[in-house]
């Protein structure tokens, strides 16, 4: 893995960093709030933000890996594709796992968390092949 490598995963970590906290904690908090189902001691009050950034540097990893490593895309249009149809076929599980086996969120929450993740996948993606396709051509 070279330096510009890094520089487009850490580019794509930070972007959905960012992303995930303009749409799950400005734009669809109060919307979240109204379709959650409340317990005591559920939501932490002070959530470590590393962790956000270690799960945003995951995603970008598998992105990297998939979209421009393994499959040799060099397309920004391609590469959202690929991780919009790739991050709605693994959130999907999930979010149904969740929705069967937990009284936690109802079903409008869940079709809203894939639609943001969907979106949020095909971002990164695009920062990805932006970073990797700027300045001099491997």
């Amino acid at each position: 893995m070279n330096t510009k490598a890094i520089l487009a995963i850490l580019a794509s970590t930070i972007t959905g960093f960012l992303l995930g906290w303009v749409i799950w904690g400005i734009a669809l908090a109060d919307f979240y709030e109204a379709n959650m189902v409340h317990y005591e001691g559920l939501m932490n009050a002070e959530p470590p933000i590393w962790i956000y950034l270690i799960t945003n540097l995951a995603i970008s990893l598998l992105y990297y890996y998939v979209i421009y490593h393994l499959s040799g895309i060099r397309s920004v249009g391609k590469a959202v594709a690929v991780a919009m149809i790739t991050t709605f076929l693994s959130t999907l599980p999930y979010e149904l796992y969740f929705l069967t086996g937990m009284n936690l969120y109802s079903g409008m929450a869940i079709l809203t968390d894939i639609i943001g993740n969907v979106v949020m996948g095909g971002v990164m993606s695009a920062v990805i092949i932006l970073v990797m396709g700027t300045g001099k051509k491997d």
